[in-house]
């Protein structure tokens, strides 16, 4: 078992490039996938799956040992599984996964699942399914359909947003709280699977309705059924923003004590620091800012240099919108790489440096390019001797 791990920072972005698949299918790709791992923090990472490709958002085998609870967090994540329809029947795919090996001498770890953003679309997909309990707290879960629709109106098959499955210990309904669930085609919400346990114990077996059954006197769920009003487009890498009118803000519940003494930040996944009333989801909405320049804040942007032209030295500034590894190289007019100005991991906010030119470097027009995860952006500098 691997133990200790923390996945952190990362963009990933699943594109179906079909490469050697035959038509009709899909290849099949988890942006995060665990055999059976323990003790371990995935915090800060954006993953997002087009409707093309066939595979979970997030799906983790965890599983601890005998005598030793080791602790599971995953917290400020965004995940989006774009599902696709399949008239017929829609492949079984999942959101976020808590999946469940059932190896000899193995044993469930506390898991909890803190202020992430989960959203799924199409049919053929559960947003939350568990094979094992875990605590869910803060987080939106979100079931897009098929152009807004049923999905079953394509000739899919909708599963439900939140499954617990058959197969695992008891999953009690006061360790999901202070959610913002929301099923796009019915402002209603959709639970499955037989292992759910009503406050204080009772009932148990399966939530055969939607929000008012969740949330009455025997199964005594909590939280908020509500569009989330989402700013961006969610397939996308700044998919988790909330609007300033978001259901999801200030409504979470304050575990900033139990997120500092796992060693991880009470910030946001942009490292926003959050209130103590924070918002539900992966976003911290700060309010400072009217909604267009929200979003442009959240944008990376590569200043011109300047002096420009220059000889020998020049600054060139940026904005980068979260903690990522990024790099600025410089090219000739031919596309040749010439030199690398700055490469290594930079946090959120503005940035800056002075670059000094090569004595060797004859005059001319270069460019130089700011790259992030997929993010490219080239700019035009002039040096004159």
């Amino acid at each position: 078992m691997a133990a200790g791990l923390n996945i952190h920072h990362n963009y990933i972005h699943q594109r179906n490039k079909q490469i050697g698949v035959p038509p009709g299918q899909h290849e099949h790709v988890d942006p995060l996938q665990t055999h059976v791992i323990r003790d371990v923090k995935i915090w800060n990472n954006v993953f997002i799956i087009d409707s093309s490709v066939l595979g979970h958002g997030m799906i983790l085998g965890i599983q601890s040992r005998p005598g030793r609870r080791d602790t599971v967090i995953i917290y400020n994540n965004y995940i989006y599984a774009g599902g696709h329809l399949n008239p017929g029947g829609n492949p079984y795919i999942n959101g976020f996964v808590l999946r469940w090996y059932g190896y000899v001498n193995s044993v469930y770890p506390p898991t909890y699942v803190i202020n992430n953003t989960v959203v799924t679309s199409n049919g053929g997909e559960n947003t939350i399914l568990q094979e094992y309990a875990g605590k869910f707290y803060n987080n939106i879960i979100c079931q897009l359909g098929t152009n807004g629709q049923n999905p079953a109106n394509y000739g899919g098959t909708p599963l439900e947003t939140f499954a617990s499955s058959w197969n695992m210990d008891k999953t009690y309904v006061d360790s999901v709280r202070s959610n913002l669930m929301w099923r796009q085609w019915t402002n209603d919400m959709s639970f499955g699977g037989n292992r759910w346990v009503g406050s204080g114990g009772s009932p148990t077996g399966i939530i055969n309705g939607g929000w008012n059954v969740w949330t009455n006197s025997n199964w005594g769920g909590t939280g908020i059924n509500a569009d989330p009003l989402f700013v961006n487009n969610v397939r996308e890498r700044y998919g988790y923003v909330i609007a300033s009118n978001s259901p999801a803000r200030n409504a979470g519940e304050d575990l900033q004590a139990f997120i500092e003494s796992k060693g991880l930040p009470w910030a946001d996944i942009e490292g926003k620091p959050r209130n103590n009333t924070p918002d539900i989801g992966a976003f911290e909405y700060k309010g400072l800012l009217g909604v267009d320049e929200e979003l442009q804040s959240l944008n990376f942007k590569l200043y011109q240099n300047y002096p420009n032209p220059f000889n020998p030295s020049t600054t060139i500034n940026w904005q980068s919108p979260i903690n990522s590894w990024q790099t600025i190289k410089l090219f000739d007019i031919l596309g040749r790489e010439i030199d690398t100005i700055i490469d290594g991991y930079y946090e959120t906010g503005h940035h800056s440096t002075l670059y000094v030119v090569n004595p060797s470097l004859p005059s001319g027009i270069y460019f130089y390019q700011l790259k992030a995860g997929d993010y490219l952006e080239t700019k035009k500098l002039v040096l004159q001797k």
